[in-house]
């Protein structure tokens, strides 16, 4: 009876969109749980019990706000820490409205380093089949260089594509250099790159990808998110 009574309680503080809003905030598990007088393993029931009731009524929440869901063929909740932070890393930064799942999606793409602010980060943009905005992300990733910078966008544009289980993934990207690395047409080697070529090509394995080199100006939007995360991390000292 008294674990009835702590699993509803928490439940009533904690609803699934405002513990991922927590963890996309950079808390813990464990901080959400003091937070709400729980214990981390109440935390991680609640999202294993939304996810349970996602599979069942799958349909209806099509059009809802959905973070944290799997393939029915996998219906397990992320259960230990690891994995929770995992999908805390992916939507860092992130503020995503309406997002279908399996189905396509349309993601804009960036990364840059700011001489003004000397900090670098990330910009992503995404757009349903009917061409509407349907998330955004702007995070910031320390100091690196462009290329590593656009590389590491992509490598998060496509963790949020797999983790909305989208069916087909357009993503644009304003690099042209990157994609010759991407494609193997670069001759050229560069050593810091290399990591995060190998990460782009094992997650792409399974997704029905397809990358596209527009211009800047076609890209404006995800520019001034990444700009926006450097500009943000100097203002706070980070």
């Amino acid at each position: 009876m008294e674990d009835l009574f702590i699993n509803w309680w928490c439940w009533m503080l904690l609803n699934i969109d405002r513990v991922l809003q927590l963890l996309a905030e950079g808390k813990s598990i464990e901080k959400i749980a003091e937070m709400s007088s729980c214990e981390t393993v109440d935390v991680v029931k609640i999202i294993n019990d939304a996810r349970e009731l996602l599979l069942k009524y799958e349909k209806p929440l099509a059009k809802k706000k959905l973070i944290i869901k799997k393939k029915s063929t996998e219906p397990e909740a992320p259960t230990t820490v690891k994995e929770v932070n995992s999908i805390r890393e992916i939507l860092q930064g992130a503020d995503l409205s309406v997002i279908p799942v399996k189905s396509p999606i349309t993601i804009y793409a960036t990364g840059l380093f700011n001489e003004k602010t000397n900090r670098s980060g990330i910009g992503i943009v995404l757009f349903d089949k009917e061409n509407r905005q349907v998330g955004k992300l702007s995070d910031y990733i320390g100091k690196k260089s462009d290329l590593v910078c656009e590389a590491m966008a992509v490598i998060r544009a496509i963790r949020l594509a797999k983790h909305i289980e989208a069916s087909d993934v357009r993503l644009r990207i304003s690099s042209e250099i990157l994609m010759r690395y991407i494609e193997g047409k670069s001759r050229d080697r560069l050593p810091e790159l290399g990591k995060y070529l190998e990460q782009i090509k094992e997650l792409s394995e399974k997704l029905n990808l397809k990358f596209e080199v527009i211009t800047k100006a076609q890209n404006d939007k995800a520019i001034f998110l990444a700009q926006k995360a450097t500009e943000k991390a100097f203002k706070h000292g980070r």
